[in-house]
Order: structure tokens, then C-alpha cells, then sequence
């Protein structure tokens, strides 16, 4: 495979499912859902780190 090609397969294959989950922490049910902006201008580290910083 050629350079772009293996980015290609890469990017297609780092997520094969969407990171959705529901998870119960006492009587509550939490429903994640996650989706990503390929032209994002921040890491989701970068952020976290703004929200939290915002919030302090």
C-alpha cells in the first residue's frame, strides 16, 4: 500500500463503532454519545482543559 493509502485504511479502521455507551450509577442512567470533528482546531485533551479551567 502506498503512504495515503495506509492513512486512509487507518482512519477508517481506528473506530469501527461510534463510542456510545449507556452506563447506571445509582438509580441514574447515563447515555453517552460521541462524535468528532475532523477539522477540529483542539485535542480533546486541549479540550477538557479549557472547559475545566473555564469553570473554575
Amino acid at each position: 500500500m502506498t503512504k495515503a493509502e495506509r492513512l486512509n485504511w487507518f482512519r477508517k479502521s481506528q473506530y469501527p463503532y461510534s463510542i456510545n455507551f449507556d452506563m447506571k450509577i445509582g438509580n441514574t442512567v447515563y447515555s453517552v454519545s460521541s462524535h468528532f470533528n475532523r477539522t477540529a482546531n483542539e485535542s480533546l485533551q486541549e479540550k477538557a482543559q479549557r472547559i475545566i479551567l473555564n469553570k473554575l
